[in-house]
C-alpha cells in the first residue's frame, strides 16, 4: 500500500490526459489510476502502451459519462491510505506530493487554496473516511455537485477542511462544451441546480430520519422524481415547487399528519442555453409548476 494515490477518469480527454499524467506519475512514491469511462480514445490502451506502471480500470456499454460512479471505481482499485482526486485536464506541479504530504492528517480532508471552479472536483481524503460516507453519490448524473455532495457529507462525518497551496496545480484551458458533450443535460447551469435540489433533498430527508446512508435504489428513484420535476417545469418555462413527503402518522382524530418538504427553484432566471428540445421563448416571470407530492425513499 501507497500512501498516496491519484484517481483520475477519461472521457473523451485523452488529449488533455497525455499532457496531464506525466505529472502524476512523477510524483515520488504515489501510485496513479485511470478510470477509461468507455472513452471513445482508446485510453486505456494507449496508457497500457505508454505508461504500464499506471493502474487502468476499463468501464464498457456506458452511453453517458457518470463521473461520480467512475471515480468510485477508481477507488476500489486504488492501494493507498490517501486518496488524491483529479482531472484529466490537472497538471501537478514536479514537488506536489512532497509539500501536500506533511500536511496530510487524519480528521481532514483537503481542497486547493486559493478556490477554483475549474478546480472544483480536486481534492484529497484519507480512504477511511471516503468509505464511511459510501464514496461518491453515484445515481448523480450529468454536470455539478457531485463534489460539493462528497465534501458536505465528509464534513457531516466530522471531517473537516483544509487547504493545501493552490499554485502546485494548473488547468488546461476548454471549451465549455468538452463538459457537457457526454450528458443528456447540456446547460451546465440547468444541471448543477438540478442535482444541488436533489442533493439538499437527499440529505434533509438523511437527517429528519436519522439515516447515515440511504441505499443506492431508494436515492436512484428520488434522483428521477427530482430530474423529472426540474426537466418538465424548465420545458414548460415555468419555475418549480417540488414537495415530497416524509413521514405520515395516525393521528387521535383519526386522521392523517404529513410531514412533507417544499423546495422553490426558480428556472426561469436561467439564460436559453439548456437542452435543445426547451422552449427558446420561455417566458421570464413564469408561475410555479407543483408536481403532485411525491414519497421520500
Amino acid at each position: 500500500m501507497t500512501d498516496l494515490c491519484f484517481i483520475t477518469t477519461c472521457r473523451g480527454r485523452l488529449a488533455h490526459l497525455k499532457d496531464a499524467l506525466p505529472t502524476f506519475i512523477a510524483q515520488p512514491g504515489a501510485g496513479t489510476v485511470v478510470v477509461d469511462y468507455d472513452c471513445p480514445d482508446g485510453t486505456a490502451d494507449w496508457i497500457a502502451a505508454n505508461h504500464p506502471q499506471v493502474t487502468v480500470v476499463r468501464v464498457h456499454d456506458k452511453p453517458l459519462f457518470e463521473i461520480a460512479r467512475a471515480r468510485n471505481l477508481g477507488v476500489q482499485a486504488a492501494n493507498a491510505q490517501w486518496l488524491c482526486f483529479v482531472d484529466a485536464d490537472n497538471r501537478l506541479a514536479p514537488d506536489f506530493a512532497d509539500r501536500v504530504r506533511p500536511l496530510l492528517k487524519r480528521g481532514f480532508f483537503y481542497r486547493p487554496s486559493p478556490r477554483s471552479i475549474d478546480a472544483s472536483g480536486m481534492c484529497i481524503c484519507h480512504v477511511e473516511d471516503f468509505r464511511a460516507i459510501g464514496g461518491y453519490d453515484a445515481v448523480l448524473q450529468g454536470y455539478g455537485e457531485e463534489d460539493v455532495d462528497l465534501y458536505r457529507r465528509l464534513d457531516m462525518l466530522g471531517v473537516k477542511l483544509a487547504p493545501f497551496p493552490g499554485e502546485l496545480l494548473q488547468i488546461a484551458a476548454h471549451d465549455v462544451g468538452l463538459r457537457t458533450q457526454n450528458y443528456t443535460v447540456k446547460s451546465v447551469r440547468l444541471n448543477a441546480a438540478l442535482n444541488q435540489l436533489y442533493c439538499n433533498v437527499k440529505l434533509d430527508i438523511a437527517r429528519l430520519k436519522g439515516l447515515s446512508h440511504i441505499p443506492e435504489d431508494r436515492r436512484a428513484r428520488l434522483y428521477a422524481q427530482v430530474s423529472e420535476g426540474v426537466l418538465k417545469a424548465y420545458a414548460a418555462g415555468q419555475d418549480l415547487t417540488f414537495r415530497i413527503a416524509v413521514a405520515q402518522q395516525r393521528t387521535n382524530l383519526k386522521t392523517e399528519l404529513t410531514t412533507a418538504l417544499e423546495y422553490h427553484l426558480r428556472l426561469t432566471a436561467l439564460p436559453q442555453n439548456a437542452p435543445q428540445n426547451a422552449p427558446q421563448n420561455a417566458p421570464q416571470h413564469a408561475p410555479q409548476i407543483a408536481p403532485q407530492a411525491a414519497k421520500a425513499p
